[in-house]
């Protein structure tokens, strides 16, 4: 082995996402596949990396996939939408589980209204105005899941405005 020489990781359940990248130093796995198909290991030279940016191994972790058909790496066109794409090469598009992200936006709803469940007891101090700003803000939250189709992440909800004296 060579000081120059890398072991990168590929995640084949995303469809060939770049888990990790290490100097091959040592033992290491046989290349190829591994954890009962879950993983695929590639060796490289750093001088056979795609573009010299790529010794940067955040940026080549981030900027490319590994196709599992031609076991090649591709640049992909954009940035990865959600922790849940897979990056397709041949169509050079995202897609992702909408299950998934609608979880992940379920989950930043529930914390919002948990942290205006007090507005509900009936031994607030709010005025009668804020209590029914607080009512309709909490009615808005549970709304927000309501036909949003394939949502790309928590993100790109239109999140209701939330009332100054919940801020």
């Amino acid at each position: 082995m060579t000081e120059h020489d890398r072991v990168i990781t590929i995640d084949t359940v995303s469809g060939g996402k770049i888990v990790g990248i290490a100097l091959a130093i040592g033992e290491y796995l046989e290349e190829g596949s591994q954890d009962d198909g879950k993983l695929w290991i590639v060796y490289m030279y750093e001088h056979d990396f795609p573009e010299e940016s790529c010794k940067d191994f955040s940026y080549f972790m981030t900027n490319y996939w590994y196709d599992l058909d031609t076991h090649k790496f591709v640049k992909v066109k954009s940035e990865q939408p959600n922790e849940y794409a897979v990056y397709d090469p041949k169509e050079e598009t995202w897609s992702w589980d909408a299950a998934s992200v609608l979880v992940d936006i379920r989950r930043q709803r529930d914390s919002l209204l948990t942290r205006s469940d007090w507005t509900q007891l009936g031994d607030n101090v709010l005025t009668d105005q804020q209590k029914a700003d607080a009512r309709d803000y909490r009615t808005k939250l549970r709304d927000v899941t309501k036909d949003i189709g394939n949502p790309v992440n928590a993100a790109a909800i239109d999140w209701p405005t939330v009332p100054d004296f919940l801020q």
